[in-house]
């Protein structure tokens, strides 16, 4: 039965309009990477099922369901208030699985689904570097090797629009005005090519990569199958990045 649902998934007309109210797809997009790629999801965010079954870190013991929808899940990353020392010379250090212990587990669980969980690109860090999909992932999904991809991120949006000063925002990530003196050496890139523009999809939340214009300019090509992506943030503070998703 899925099998069917899927062909004729596969098979459908695609539509035009996705976001409702007429708006149409991203101009100068392939939109058939929306409907028909097989995409790579990585999220910090909870509930979360490659959390639970330890693949997003490939560090982590598998969860076991106890019941009612919950796991044994306990909390894998580190705490926003005790967080590692900064590892500046070492360009290879992942981007920081970050929880807020403020918004405790425990604390109105079954209202608040959406702890806010992040992934910390830090000033301090200079460079840092993760690879999607990961050995962990592609082991799980059973992923075969990737052609281009258009390449989403989406950051955690502050309740009430309450930034504060040290939240480094993505535009900044590939058009940064300020004078700090990382501010020659900074950005986003995916297999070695720069990150030069930003395409905004859902309020705020989420973008597309651009690296020139036209539909070329939002596909980023694999390097054996996958893709490394680098950070480094132009300015003190840091990127605040919840999910990476190819498409």
């Amino acid at each position: 039965c899925e099998e069917m649902d899927r062909s004729a998934f596969m098979s459908s007309v695609i539509p035009q309009e996705i976001f409702g109210d007429g708006v149409r797809h991203v101009p100068g997009t392939n939109f058939t990477n929306f409907q028909r790629s097989r995409p790579v999801c990585r999220t910090a965010k909870l509930p979360n099922q490659a959390r639970y079954d330890g693949i997003l870190t490939g560090r982590h013991e598998k969860a076991n369901y106890t019941a009612a929808g919950r796991t044994d899940y306990k909390d894998e990353g580190y705490d926003m208030l005790n967080l590692p020392d900064p590892q500046p010379d070492d360009d290879s250090t992942e981007p920081l699985l970050v929880y807020n212990i403020k918004n405790s587990r425990n604390l109105c669980e079954k209202a608040r689904i959406d702890f806010k969980d992040t992934f910390f690109v830090r000033y301090e860090d200079h460079w840092m570097t993760t690879t999607v999909p990961n050995d962990a992932e592609a082991s799980y999904y059973k992923q075969e090797s990737l052609g281009e991809k258009l390449v989403m991120m989406c950051t955690v949006v502050m309740d009430w629009g309450r930034y504060s000063a040290d939240y480094v925002h993505i535009e900044e990530m590939v058009n940064f005005t300020g004078t700090d003196a990382a501010s020659a050496d900074y950005g986003i890139i995916v297999n070695g090519v720069k990150a030069t523009n930003l395409t905004l999809l859902q309020n705020e939340v989420c973008y597309l990569l651009r690296k020139g214009e036209g539909e070329a300019g939002y596909l980023f090509e694999p390097r054996d199958g996958r893709f490394e992506i680098r950070f480094r943030v132009p300015r003190e503070g840091q990127l605040y990045l919840s999910s990476t998703v190819l498409l």
